[in-house]
């Protein structure tokens, strides 16, 4: 996962701990960045751009699928012109 969003989740916990807690602060956000990043891990997450490349992948797929249909359709068409 991007350490970025990650420190970003950490910045935002960091700030809401309570003022007796700030002493604690770096140990609690060492743990927690090791507890966050085992979550995002167990996900099986993928990043924005590889999910934008699938989907520019897909929409091709999806064009083949729908020009290779509109042919079969054609070819059956002939085929039933010649019976």
């Amino acid at each position: 996962m991007e350490s970025a969003f990650v420190e970003d989740i950490l910045a935002k916990i960091a700030a809401v701990l309570p003022q007796e807690w700030q002493g604690l602060k770096d140990d609690t956000c060492k743990n927690m960045r090791v507890v966050l990043q085992s979550i995002f891990e167990r996900m099986d997450l993928v990043t924005r751009e590889d999910f934008e490349v699938q989907k520019k992948i897909l929409a091709r797929a999806q064009e083949h699928i729908q020009q290779l249909t509109e042919l079969l359709q054609q070819l059956e068409e002939k085929l039933h012109d010649k019976k």
